[in-house]
């Protein structure tokens, strides 16, 4: 029997993850992997390439029944019209696939129209890659369209396309309506920069996108600029790619300013452009100053850069980074600091928690009379328990000593486990709460919003566009209260219980995933440990029944 049919057909988990078919089948092998595709349940990858649409025709209406698929690759092939309507019906009908890859297909606008009307009445598709095929400014319009409609697509790839200066224009209009994409990338295109202020400054209304992907698009120096001038006012991207475009120093300084300002990139790359010795010089100044940048790529290797980066590297923790970007976004915030040179607005819940409602009295009478830097340094700390520089310390040194906070606690307050000992006092509700989450059974959790907003886009997006004068939502309904109460301690302390049940281990998978909680790799490293003690527990108990056995032969 052929190998493909006979995984297919096995529907054994552990002998069959993915399956790759090529050219190389006929008409009564297609008929035999179709009816078996169609039956079987433990499939996740499916990659079909170089085959026909006639072929593809046969295999995709077992595709569209099949309950188990999550990945499906169809690139590299060369499917026309028909094949746009085949995925149409995939797109329609399948309701397990997240992630379509058809890439390199040659698509057009006639295609691209057939796979965007499946799209608008998909509720399931997260990812979807149109890479290198020939979509031009009106097949981007359709997409465009599309995003305004589909409202949980999370990450479209367009590189390698036809689009131009109006396909950069339609984007920008959707971009301003789409809630959830996360990540988007238009490399290798012929933009130009044309239109790129009004591509960025629709960035600017977007509170989701978190990868941007621009490289080689042909944009020039004057561009370059553009984008590190509007780069302040883009809250949510943490990894931008300018790569390979003709971008000169006026552009890299323009940017290591505004990375000076914002803090919310962690990744960037300019690898492959025209930067001179100056415009590195001004990235290391930037540098110096910022924390969050994890990685740069740069043209050529530089070792101070390298140095500082792994440096930052101690500070890339998912839980400090959350509690960093709440205090740079100040969503949210319920008071004001006033100093000389301006005011700055802080979360009450996580002031009391780590200073102490007297330190905060005492803050509010005597700010005014410290620059706004300094001040600045002193909340960062108290937000993320974190120093970038120990001089910092010394520079809000007299605040701390005016405020009447005993220094001899500074230590021990900072860095993750500084953070988490004043957090357990926000969990255990020593602090009032301004929030509750109510269970169908109507038990109620009381939490709050600070600590929901930094740890969960969900919950980020439900508490800033949401207004609901009852401060209570009602909850997730396919998770138990203590799954319910796991995630919450989890945002509050980042650790679970070390004994969990596989039945609570899948729940709060599916919690995790409904509070968009994927990207936390710590909470991911933790239910990968849950696995491995529970497999180890299998083994000890299969070996324990297999001794009673023994003893019992004897």
């Amino acid at each position: 029997m052929d190998p493909i049919i006979q995984k297919l057909q096995s529907n054994d988990s552990n002998f069959i993850k993915s399956i790759f078919i090529l050219s190389q089948v006929n008409q009564e092998k297609i008929n035999l992997i179709s009816l078996s595709l169609k039956n079987n349940q433990v499939l996740k990858d499916l990659t079909i390439q170089e085959i026909s649409v006639k072929y593809f025709h046969f295999i995709s209406k077992a595709v569209e029944k099949n309950k188990s698929i999550k990945k499906l690759n169809i690139s590299h092939n060369n499917f026309g019209e028909k094949g746009a309507n085949d995925i149409k019906k995939i797109i329609e009908n399948n309701k397990e696939i997240i992630e379509l890859n058809i890439g390199f297909n040659s698509f057009e606008t006639k295609s691209i129209e057939i796979i965007c009307e499946g799209l608008k009445q998909n509720s399931t598709l997260k990812k979807i890659d149109f890479s290198y095929n020939s979509i031009d400014d009106e097949g981007i319009k359709c997409i465009s369209e599309t995003l305004k409609i589909n409202q949980n697509l999370t990450s479209i790839n367009l590189k390698g396309n036809s689009m131009k200066e109006m396909g950069l224009k339609y984007l920008s209009e959707c971009l301003c309506l789409n809630s959830t994409l996360t990540e988007l990338d238009i490399s290798y295109n012929k933009t130009e920069g044309n239109f790129l202020a009004d591509f960025l400054d629709s960035l600017s209304q977007n509170s989701v996108l978190q990868r941007l992907n621009i490289g080689s698009n042909q944009i020039h120096p004057k561009e370059g600029k553009i984008i590190g001038e509007k780069l302040i006012n883009i809250k949510s991207l943490t990894h931008l790619d300018i790569s390979k475009n003709e971008i000169e120093d006026i552009a890299i300084v323009s940017i290591s300013e505004s990375l000076q300002k914002t803090r919310n990139i962690t990744h960037l790359n300019i690898a492959n452009t025209s930067y001179t010795q100056m415009g590195l010089d001004h990235l290391i100044q930037m540098l110096k100053k910022n924390l969050f940048i994890q990685n740069i790529q740069l043209t050529q290797s530089d070792p101070y850069v390298k140095y500082k980066l792994s440096i930052n590297k101690q500070f890339n923790d998912p839980f400090i980074q959350d509690m960093a970007r709440l205090f740079e976004r100040r969503e949210l915030c319920d008071i004001e600091i006033t100093t000389k040179t301006g005011c700055i607005s802080v979360h009450k819940s996580i002031m009391l928690s780590r200073i102490g409602e007297h330190c905060l009295k005492r803050l509010s009478l005597i700010s005014y009379k410290y620059p706004k830097n300094e001040v600045y340094n002193l909340l960062f700390w108290i937000y993320t328990g974190f120093v970038p520089d120990e001089s910092l310390v010394q520079s809000f040194s007299d605040i701390l000593n005016e405020i009447e906070y005993q220094v001899s606690k500074f230590e021990k307050k900072s860095k993750k486990n500084g953070l988490k000992k004043d957090f357990k006092k926000l969990y255990k509700n020593f602090i009032p709460n301004d929030f509750s989450i109510v269970l169908e059974t109507g038990k109620e959790i009381k939490c709050h919003k600070s600590i929901l907003i930094a740890r969960s886009d969900l919950f980020r997006g439900m508490l800033i566009n949401v207004i609901d004068p009852s401060n209570k939502v009602h909850e997730y309904r396919n998770s138990s209260f203590s799954s319910i109460k796991s995630i919450i301690k989890y945002f509050y302390l980042d650790k679970l219980k070390h004994d969990i049940s596989f039945q609570a281990r899948k729940e709060l998978d599916d919690a995790a995933e409904f509070y968009q909680m994927y990207s936390d790799l710590n909470f991911n490293k933790l239910l990968k440990k849950f696995d491995l003690k529970n497999l180890s527990k299998k083994k000890q108990n299969r070996k324990n029944l297999k001794r009673k056995k023994d003893l019992k032969l004897n």
